[in-house]
């Protein structure tokens, strides 16, 4: 609703355009059996056709050569978890948490030790304040799951965490060593089409699209470069540059 209390609040149509955009990313990854389609004005930003896997939507979302440089990862311990999903090789590394979406029984949260288990994983290969890209769907008993760590919803504890923490920090190891000895998913990656939005003006519907910036060159510095967006989204928004992922706190 537009009360005032509500508007003092708000950001530039573009900054509020990429909060939606994640939001609805966010909830797309974890059900790719649901169809998701997000318009602004006359405009589709966002068609996901219904599959029945997580890599299809994953190359939908974030176009097929990012989607496919990512290395499979599945384990799985009867009495604890079953962790499934994607994972970045290590010659990825970008400067936020961006690309990091780890699911716990199909909802998108947030966990401190999580967190530092992919830390852990990738110290040996990123630098520090470099992260990798995730893409985590880890199902494992409710009772084990805290949701009210935040009223938010997207911070949880865990119980178990020392059993936790050692299971997925050995099968993220074991993966990129595997994975490492093989040769195999190591190549050159790039990040995603990455759109600015301090420059993108939403007028009467219409958006404007700006430079993208490129993945990191070979002395670590940022070039802007034209990228190619996948079909699925013509003038994608998602990822926003100008979205800090670190501390949205928006409720799902």
């Amino acid at each position: 609703y537009n009360t005032p209390a509500r508007l003092k609040f708000l950001k530039t149509d573009s900054t509020e355009l990429s909060h939606i955009c994640q939001i609805v990313t966010q909830q797309a990854l974890a059900r790719p059996d649901i169809s998701f389609k997000l318009t602004h004005g006359q405009r589709s930003l966002i068609h996901l056709p219904v599959t029945n896997d997580y890599f299809p939507r994953l190359v939908s979302l974030f176009g097929l050569d990012f989607s496919r440089s990512l290395i499979p990862m599945d384990i799985s311990q009867a009495s604890l978890l079953q962790a499934t999903g994607f994972i970045s090789p290590p010659s990825f590394q970008h400067s936020s948490r961006r690309y990091q979406y780890i699911y716990l029984n199909n909802r998108f949260v947030r966990s401190k030790i999580i967190q530092q288990c992919l830390s852990d994983a990738y110290n040996t290969y990123l630098p520090k304040e470099k992260y990798p890209a995730v893409f985590l769907f880890i199902t494992m008993d409710p009772t084990l799951v805290d949701c009210n760590a935040h009223p938010a919803k997207i911070e949880v504890r865990l119980r178990r965490e020392k059993e936790i923490y050692s299971f997925l920090l050995e099968g993220l190891r074991k993966t990129l060593w595997d994975q490492n000895k093989k040769g195999v998913g190591l190549p050159k990656m790039s990040i995603p089409s990455d759109y600015t939005t301090t420059e993108l003006k939403a007028t009467h519907g219409s958006l404007k699209k700006i430079e993208s910036l490129s993945p990191t060159g070979k002395n670590g510095d940022r070039k802007a470069a034209p990228q190619t967006l996948p079909q699925t989204f013509p003038g994608q928004l998602l990822p926003s540059s100008s979205f800090n992922w670190q501390d949205p706190w928006i409720a799902i």
